[in-house]
């Protein structure tokens, strides 16, 4: 009941007009950053400090908006109601549907930037199934919630504990498997380098299916203005690419897109620059 309760509550929430949003982050970030300020802001404002982002082009509080503003416009999409779906302009687009017309299975590889529940929606264009692997929430009645509005044909959910029985799946339909890859609660992660610090980037997965024969495709999201976003189809690495070219040259793609839409990437995750 909870659940249905939080449903009702995110899709009334949505459908607010967007000066109303507007009010209501301006008057609840200071509440936010006070409440926080040994988390997840303190977090963000640490990380923009050593990547060498000047405070005055990227501020925390720009950060914390983006990512307000990213989240309402991915649950409008989810939710489909042509009044407040997003426009989502789509380029690039062959960079994955030629994998998928070579009869290749497909690892549809991103970040958490932008609204990115966008764009593991839109991969439905281009194939009849795609498995989405997420991290629940700690709120196991939002985390219901949220599934509801994720909720496709086609479309389906799974925990990072069905690792090995997707992936065979996955291989044998030569299908499409969307995974974020900057972001884990697996101890370890691949070391690479962003913007002169020591990260992580969770790349087992998406190796481990190269090297069972499929392709990987790098692709992103952003918000361009008003209710328009971006998904952007970037780059191809085919099947037998090793797990450390991967993790070299997609580390260089992943800074470029940060330096392109510093606001818009979620700085605030724990794993980051660690």
């Amino acid at each position: 009941m909870k659940a249905k309760i939080y449903e009702w509550i995110l899709r009334g929430f949505i459908r607010l007009p967007h000066s109303v949003l507007e009010y209501i982050f301006t008057i609840s970030y200071p509440i936010y950053a006070i409440l926080h300020t040994d988390k997840a802001w303190k977090r963000t404002l640490l990380h923009l400090r050593r990547s060498g982002f000047p405070k005055k082009k990227v501020a925390v509080r720009g950060i914390f908006k983006a990512l307000f503003l990213n989240m309402i416009d991915s649950l409008r999409f989810l939710d489909g109601n042509k009044k407040i779906k997003p426009i989502v302009y789509y380029e690039n687009e062959s960079v994955l549907t030629n994998c998928l017309k070579e009869g290749l299975p497909v690892v549809a590889m991103g970040i958490h930037q932008g609204a990115f529940e966008i764009q593991h929606r839109s991969l439905l264009r281009y194939a009849p199934k795609v498995h989405l692997f997420t991290e629940k929430l700690k709120n196991d009645d939002l985390n219901t919630a949220i599934q509801s509005f994720r909720r496709a044909p086609g479309l389906e959910e799974h925990s990072t504990s069905e690792v090995g029985k997707v992936l065979k799946q996955f291989i044998r339909e030569r299908s499409v498997l969307a995974i974020a890859v900057d972001q884990s609660k697996a101890p370890k992660g691949n070391p690479v380098t962003l913007f002169g610090r020591p990260a992580h980037l969770f790349l087992r997965l998406p190796a481990k299916a190269c090297q069972m024969g499929a392709a990987i495709v790098t692709f992103r999201t952003f918000h361009i203005g008003g209710n328009e976003h971006v998904v952007r189809f970037e780059s191809i690495y085919g099947p037998g690419t090793s797990e450390q070219e991967i993790a070299t040259k997609f580390a260089e793609e992943m800074e470029t897109w940060i330096y392109e839409h510093p606001r818009q990437w979620a700085w605030n995750y724990h794993r980051n620059f660690t």
